[in-house]
């Protein structure tokens, strides 16, 4: 009978630390999950607000700032090349 008290002891022992060590596991894991939704949250947002910078360095008024900036006009007589035939290069 003492023999199978001392294994019911080990196994209930085993099962206990066996069962910390799952949930210490379960709960780093679940901290490391949250991190990671953190950061994802806070990279979104970045995202957004480059997406917004993007649109707004894109608009027309911005454009046509930096070209009066870099002394750029604009063409009044635009004349195109008209190439003759139906290719531009020929083999």
């Amino acid at each position: 009978m003492k023999i199978v008290n001392v294994f019911l002891f080990a196994l209930i022992a085993f099962c206990g630390s066996y069962y910390v060590a799952l949930v210490n596991d379960l709960t780093v894991k679940g901290l490391k999950v949250q991190e990671l939704k953190n950061q994802v949250s806070c990279l979104q947002e970045e995202n957004r607000n480059l997406n917004v910078r993007v649109t707004s360095l894109k608009s027309y008024n911005t454009v046509a700032k930096r070209t009066d900036d870099l002394d750029m006009v604009s063409i009044k007589n635009v004349k195109y090349l008209r190439a003759p035939g139906e290719f531009l290069a020929k083999k």
